[in-house]
């Protein structure tokens, strides 16, 4: 097919269409989180990918009657690739997370491009061959391709020895395999002969499942979030109703208190008038309240434990709280702590009108 006189293979069109939609959903998302920089390159590939397929699928036949040199033509018809190939290095260390391939994200272009610029830019020109171009400019980057895939999968395997991580392991493995595609390209091409069209299927097939695992990863991590998201909603709620408990508690004791303190006020004789205001003062907890009382009836706390059917530590931890509360300090003899906190419950407070 053409499209405005532009040869274009249908294959290559369709999958273009395709990217471009990609290109536009995962541009959304990455509106949504620009601070993923993952996301950001994924999309830089992704247009680099399309801008690939579209310069060498447009002059893949030159044409002398263009306005372009056919030179320059031949360059982005068989050369443009490498351009995309050289982001690579960068990529794979951006997105791994593996520190040992830092040398190859800062240099490792450098071994995709130089070759191409000489080629293209000194060779071709001399010779005008382009067969004899394609075969050259493939040598330097096809050792770098095996050097680097083997560089990653070294990193990848001792990464995995280090961390135990199966499904970034597996992750990695397929980001290996997408890859061999765009190595193997210029030898389908010189070697194999063959069509473009299956030259694009084998790379773009192999640029789909990394944007299958891109996706997959988004979806995780938006799972990931959104449980968290739950949780901590989940956790403020749970703070929202103990504070709101912590009110009505204090809102009982306040209410209990003033209770207490009118009716001493009516009647400052009554020893047990008394006793429930100093509780209230003391600000003592219901249970607490309770404990207390039967303490004043002469009751132990194992007593008291078999009366509210409790065990006996609970009730000495009411009574550690108890004693803190009242200001009663710690003594080896309990009966004599617990004289002193009768003691203290059962006085008359002075100055009870300035509550």
């Amino acid at each position: 097919m053409s499209i405005y006189g532009v040869p274009f293979h249908l294959v290559t069109f369709f999958i273009v269409l395709f990217e471009l939609f990609l290109l536009v959903v995962q541009y959304v998302e990455y509106l949504k989180r620009p601070r993923e920089k993952q996301r950001l390159w994924q999309l830089i590939l992704l247009v680099l990918v399309i801008l690939r397929n579209t310069v060498e699928g447009a002059f893949q036949i030159p044409n002398p009657d263009w306005p372009i040199s056919l030179l320059l033509q031949n360059f982005l018809g068989q050369g443009f690739g490498y351009i995309v190939a050289s982001y690579f290095p960068l990529y794979w260390y951006k997105t791994l997370g593996l520190r040992q391939l830092k040398p190859h994200g800062t240099y490792g272009f450098l071994f995709l491009i130089v070759p191409v610029i000489f080629v293209y830019g000194l060779i071709y020109p001399i010779n005008q061959d382009i067969m004899e171009a394609r075969k050259y400019v493939y040598v330097i980057p096809f050792f770098y391709g095996i050097t680097m895939i083997t560089h990653v999968t070294k990193s990848t395997f001792s990464q995995y020895r280090k961390d135990k991580n199966k499904m970034a392991f597996q992750e990695r493995l397929l980001l290996l395999m997408a890859i061999v595609p765009w190595m193997s390209a210029p030898f389908n091409g010189i070697g194999l002969g063959q069509p473009q069209w299956v030259i694009d299927i084998s790379l773009n097939t192999g640029f789909f499942i990394l944007n299958v695992l891109f996706i997959r990863q988004i979806v995780k991590r938006t799972r990931e979030e959104d449980n968290e998201r739950d949780r901590l909603k989940t956790n403020l709620s749970d703070k929202e109703k103990g504070i709101a408990c912590l009110e009505k508690e204090k809102e009982e004791q306040r209410y209990a208190f003033k209770k207490a303190l009118n009716a001493l006020k009516q009647n400052n004789t009554d020893p047990t008038l008394v006793f429930e205001f100093n509780c209230q003062l003391y600000k003592f907890s219901p249970a607490e309240i309770r404990v207390v009382k039967q303490v004043r009836l002469g009751l132990q706390n194992k007593e008291i434990a078999a009366q509210f059917g409790r065990s006996t530590r609970t009730i000495e931890s009411h009574m550690t709280t108890i004693y803190s509360k009242a200001d009663i300090k710690k003594d080896k003899d309990d009966s004599s702590m617990r004289a002193k906190l009768m003691k203290k419950l059962n006085m008359m407070p002075e100055n009870i009108d300035k509550f």
